[in-house]
């Protein structure tokens, strides 16, 4: 027998006869036989959609930050056991390492000539048409030309031809670019990285891969091709970009040991402090309305609640970051070329409707067993 609801149908939709569920009907208060009670729209909003409270918030927080800290102690035991095995299991662990990780908007890009100059230097695919040439000029300073840019200004042209769609076709196209802009897009991947996998005793050090876009005039390998995806859809344009960079992790002791080891250990000397900031200020930032300690400090010289993010933590870990990447070797052939102990991959993908100015950043992470390989991994 189901439930003990008044309205329990016996067969052929009459009225159940057992005593236990006997209902004598009222006109007045009783809806019509056949129909179902449902709950106003209102309410069924408010049950499908309950409203996440600030302390929920702040619990999902904290859990963050427990996992980062966790992370950040078992890889610091194995890096000092030199146990790169248990260090690989445990990155591939997704109850230790988030796989996705959202990301806030696009931020630190003033000067959009030098994203288009960025965007111009790409290897890329367009809607599944790849741009696999790049020309020496576009690293060396020259001038801004490449047939992946004159095509993209091109769709962006004829989308905002088509019926029904009213957008701007140098605005689109700025947009893009903002989003096609490597250094901003690999700082942002760098930030959320170096967050959850350096260690706080400063065991391990998250660098990126050196590619051309690090020094034009090395020899370096070029970066991942970038990925653009447009379409139209409800008199909206859409986009979808994706951006993907190479990271490494690399042990302290390796790096200050190596080619140029003292002033690599001079730039690293505040990095175990700034870790440890960083992942708080982490925590802070996914809560609404939070301050972090760097726009506290802001707040109190009357610098106003927009704090400058080159106050933060994050940034000046990410500076400290580029500083030690500049003093490495980056090609492969050279005699001290330092490989990383374990390499990533972090792929920032946004979607876009320029129609309504929506979009979802995402920062997706991968552990290439290719790379990685000669170790068991699972």
């Amino acid at each position: 027998m189901m439930g003990s609801s008044i309205y329990n149908a016996g067969p052929r939709g009459r009225y159940s006869t057992d005593p236990k569920n006997s209902h004598v009907p009222n006109k007045a208060t009783d809806p019509p036989r056949g129909i179902t009670m449902q709950p106003s729209p209102a309410a069924a909003h408010a049950i499908l959609s309950p409203a996440v409270s600030l302390d929920d918030d702040e619990a999902r927080a904290e859990r963050r930050l427990h996992r980062a800290q966790a992370l950040s102690s078992r890889l610091s035991q194995y890096t000092r056991g030199s146990d790169r095995r248990q260090v690989l299991r445990t990155l591939l662990d997704v109850e230790y390492l988030p796989r996705m990780h959202e990301l806030g908007g696009v931020s630190g890009v003033d000067d959009i000539a030098a994203a288009e100059r960025e965007a111009a230097a790409e290897r890329a695919s367009l809607n599944g048409v790849n741009f696999m040439q790049v020309r020496d000029h576009c690293h060396r300073g020259g001038p801004v030309d490449s047939y992946f840019l004159q095509t993209v200004r091109e769709v962006c042209g004829h989308m905002c031809d088509m019926d029904g769609v009213d957008a701007d076709p140098m605005a689109l196209y700025g947009g893009l670019l903002l989003r096609l802009c490597r250094s901003a897009s690999e700082r942002d991947a760098l930030e959320t990285m170096t967050s959850w996998t350096s260690c706080r005793t400063g065991e391990l050090v998250m660098l990126p891969l050196g590619r051309r876009h690090h020094k034009p005039d090395s020899t370096a390998p070029l970066a991942e091709p970038a990925g653009l995806e447009m379409y139209v859809e409800g008199g909206n344009v859409h986009a979808k970009v994706t951006m993907r960079h190479e990271l490494g992790l690399y042990r302290r002791t390796d790096l200050e040991s190596g080619e140029n080891g003292k002033a690599i250990a001079e730039a690293l000397r505040p990095w175990n402090g700034l870790v440890e900031m960083a992942q708080r200020e982490r925590l802070l930032l996914h809560r609404p309305g939070a301050t972090t300690s760097s726009q506290k400090k802001k707040k109190k010289k009357g610098g106003g609640n927009n704090a400058s993010e080159e106050d933060s933590a994050a940034r000046r870990l990410t500076n400290i970051q580029y500083a030690a990447l500049s003093l490495t070797r980056f090609s492969s052939g050279h005699k001290s070329f330092l490989r990383p102990w374990v390499y990533i991959n972090v792929d920032v993908v946004e979607r876009i409707n320029f129609g309504t100015g929506s979009s979802v950043r995402i920062l997706h992470v991968g552990i290439p067993e290719d790379k990685n390989r000669g170790y068991v991994l699972k």
